[in-house]
């Protein structure tokens, strides 16, 4: 059986949660939350001569010593060097820790403990047919919705299974239990699915031999495969900014530096990228329009600032100069998700903090 999160807290759970530790870029799984530093470097193969360090991204990454133990509600990210380059007892290390998460054995590395459900469907790129359960060391584990709050420091160790909880249809788009589909639900809570916030909206019932109106404040008996069609009344032509908003912060846990411009158009600038055209290894801003649409628009192009030697480099002609949050930027024709691409673009699963991805492809070209 599955125990459910309630709302968007923590509950608690009697049997521990299964632990993994990242040593060297290799899952290791953990027996419990507290292990000697000889059990981390037996189970990461780690060499004689190197010694273990927890991994906090700093130049003064902490030395674990031989003989200690380590608390892995803190960092369980691990690498090793050769001793000889260990150097004198480093000074204070002040970086937050690195945790990694796994689902189905796949490892991502995140810096906060605490996560949303939400945020590990997007990292994973988990589709909303399957439910994502932390796996437990009892057959009592737990299904994580979208909503719900998840402290990785009570176990980091989740698994996937088909998903065969409730299912109803949105505005054509599929929703389930993991994504907050209840038995009894209201209007208000049936159109925050698609349209989060206070939106004025009219909810409609359109399956069955009974299409109604549903009252927002009103509760009824959700059924397996029921449609409901959702129209807000406050109809503009901007972007959703909750959608960016939550694209972006995905990339911000990762350590990505982002700002957004307002104006004069809308666009999202990713600092410092790395590149390696030309063989030389360097860095750059690039910016990207965000459509009036988005998501249904698609980003398409790419600005480098103005007078960047990459603009000679980077695939795609140079084209149009423009002045936004006081810079000059200069387009390249680039086409991650047209019609045209092998990748098109599904608004579902692609985003901003999928376009960074194919931004760094590129540059390292």
């Amino acid at each position: 059986m599955y125990p459910k999160n309630s709302g968007s807290a923590v509950t608690q759970h009697s049997a521990p949660f299964k632990r993994v530790a990242s040593i060297n870029d290799q899952g290791v799984p953990m027996p419990d939350r507290v292990v000697s530093e000889a059990i981390l470097r037996a189970q990461g193969s780690v060499p004689d001569d190197h010694v273990l360090v927890a991994d906090h991204n700093d130049q003064h990454d902490p030395i674990i010593p031989p003989g200690t133990s380590v608390d892995l509600a803190g960092c369980t990210v691990f690498y090793s060097i050769p001793r000889c380059d260990a150097g004198n007892p480093r000074p204070q290390c002040l970086a937050s820790p690195k945790i990694v998460i796994s689902v189905d054995d796949r490892l991502e590395v995140v810096i906060k403990p605490e996560q949303t459900g939400d945020a590990i469907f997007y990292l994973f790129n988990l589709q909303g047919d399957v439910d994502l359960i932390r796996d437990s060391e009892s057959p009592e584990d737990q299904i994580i919705a979208k909503s719900d709050l998840v402290d990785l420091r009570l176990g980091n160790v989740f698994v996937t299974r088909r998903s065969h909880g409730l299912r109803i249809i949105v505005n054509k788009q599929s929703f389930t239990t993991n994504e907050g589909v209840l038995h009894e639900m209201t209007g208000a809570q049936i159109a925050a699915l698609v349209f989060p916030g206070n939106a004025a909206v009219t909810v409609k019932k359109i399956s069955g031999s009974d299409k109604i109106e549903i009252p927002l404040d009103k509760l009824i008996k959700i059924q397996n495969c029921d449609e409901f069609r959702v129209i807000r009344k406050d109809v503009n032509a901007g972007f959703l900014p909750y959608r960016l908003e939550r694209e972006l912060g995905i990339l911000r846990e990762g350590g990505a530096k982002i700002s957004v411009v307002e104006s004069p158009h809308p666009a999202v600038i990713f600092h410092d990228v790395p590149s390696t055209l030309g063989g030389v290894e360097t860095t750059t801003d690039v910016l990207v329009i965000i459509p009036p649409s988005y998501p249904a628009g698609i980003p398409d192009n790419a600005f480098l600032p103005l007078g960047s030697p990459l603009l000679q480099t980077a695939p795609g002609s140079a084209q149009e100069i423009q002045s936004l949050g006081g810079r000059e930027w200069q387009k390249k024709s680039i086409h991650p998700y047209t019609n045209n691409s092998r990748i098109p673009w599904n608004q579902n699963s692609h985003g901003f903090h999928t376009y960074f991805g194919e931004l760094l492809c590129w540059l390292n070209a």
